[in-house]
């Protein structure tokens, strides 16, 4: 199916408007097959006619913006985020929390899970034997892709994709062709719509650890700044930031900086001003 320039425009507008997201016009191929099983599903002749019902329809568009995200992801992503998470995080800020007060890990995008999944494990063996409770909340903006979040199920194809056979043996249990998160790891996992751009603030809790993670490359420059102040209201003064490795909140939001950790890579923290506080940060204990 092909997809007229107007038809074209209508979807751009709903996906800028709705989710933040900036389609170029070398991305209407990707955008065309993205589309094409809703535009069978709803029983539509065309992308032309889907784009005329996402235009009357608010429910159709939010499902067409939904369908248009990436939602591209896989176990241990990229390995040096859950490294540092493991080896310079975990320690750090549990050394630096009260006792029994939870490392609260957020997956901002969190597509159909394998990043939470992947953070969950990492703190449960880098916290093993210290009594730290532990709580990963995925968010996402895409219905469908949460629901596979919250049931932990996954095709050999999907768990073949950067998870370990050391992980897989110790925290997955075989279901017919499916491997399925074990019931301690997926308990430790909360599964919640979020949507970064229209929530004008996150209903979450003071957050340690934030994976936001190859998405503030899909938006503008002032919507990658109102997501990192947004960001800003729910970081613990002394949490982190990590982003994709093609991302930086620096020369967009001057209240972080970046601290590179000794296992490569690193996280950007909030900047402590001379009197002892980050800008924007939680005061919630």
């Amino acid at each position: 199916m092909r997809l007229s320039d107007e038809g074209f425009g209508v979807l751009r507008d709903e996906a800028r408007a709705r989710c933040g997201v900036v389609l170029e016009p070398d991305t209407r191929a990707l955008l065309e097959a993205r589309l094409e099983p809703l535009t069978a599903e709803l029983g539509l002749e065309s992308l032309d006619a889907l784009a005329r019902r996402v235009a009357a329809d608010p429910a159709c568009a939010e499902r067409a913006v939904e369908a248009l995200c990436n939602h591209e992801t896989s176990f241990f992503r990229d390995v040096t985020p859950f490294e540092v998470l493991r080896a310079v995080l975990a320690p750090a800020l549990h050394a630096r929390r009260p006792a029994g007060q939870p490392l609260v890990v957020w997956s901002a995008a969190a597509s159909t899970g394998q990043e939470a999944y992947s953070a969950a494990i990492t703190l449960t063996e880098a916290l093993a034997g210290v009594g730290r409770p532990v709580r990963v909340i995925a968010t996402d903006l895409a219905r469908d892709v949460l629901a596979r979040a919250a049931a932990g199920r996954y095709g050999q194809l999907e768990v073949n994709r950067g998870l370990p056979a050391a992980h897989l043996l110790r925290h997955f249990v075989r279901q017919g062709l499916d491997w399925v998160v074990r019931d301690e790891v997926r308990a430790l996992v909360e599964v919640r719509r979020l949507n970064l751009v229209e929530a004008r603030r996150y209903d979450l809790p003071p957050v340690d650890v934030a994976l936001l993670r190859n998405v503030l490359i899909y938006f503008d420059l002032d919507t990658r700044r109102a997501v990192l102040e947004r960001l800003r209201q729910v970081l613990r003064p002394d949490g982190a930031l990590i982003l994709g490795a093609a991302e930086t909140p620096l020369q967009v939001d001057d209240a972080f900086e970046w601290v590179p950790a000794a296992c490569g890579g690193g996280h950007y923290r909030l900047r402590v001003s001379p009197g002892g506080e980050a800008p924007g940060a939680v005061a919630r204990a």
